[in-house]
């Protein structure tokens, strides 16, 4: 085998395994997008269900305030009303959440809050 012909052998097995490399980067890199799609569509749904519950744990306690401090103009029923709605829809997102929350950690926090939930719309 002449120099030439193993130089251009060198060359041709060289570009060969760029490209294998290149495929396999580039199916990492993929790979990597996928998780990270699914780790932050993941994230987004739970931090979007703990604003929706502090939210309307908000609605709630401002209601709750303006029959307190304005009894005349204040509905009971109405009240009564929006009271009981937001509490079935803080309800309905803890159970949401109980599904999709799969770390022990936050877990606990969720019944944490459940709890001291639970307490609030006793009193």
């Amino acid at each position: 085998m002449s120099f030439k012909r193993k130089q251009l052998l060198g060359l041709g097995l060289t570009v060969f395994f760029m490209f294998i490399l290149m495929f396999v980067i580039l199916s990492m890199v993929n790979g990597m997008k996928a998780n990270m799609l699914e780790i932050v569509e993941d994230r987004y749904y739970k931090v979007n269900e703990a604003t929706e519950i502090r939210q309307l744990f908000y609605q709630t306690d401002q209601q709750l305030l303006n029959v307190l401090t304005d009894k005349e103009s204040a509905d009971p029923a109405m009240t009564a009303e929006l009271v009981e709605a937001n509490h079935e829809g803080i309800q309905t997102r803890i159970l949401n959440l109980e599904s999709e929350l799969n770390r022990q950690k936050s877990k606990v926090l969720l019944k944490e809050v459940e709890q001291a939930y639970e307490s609030y719309a006793q009193m």
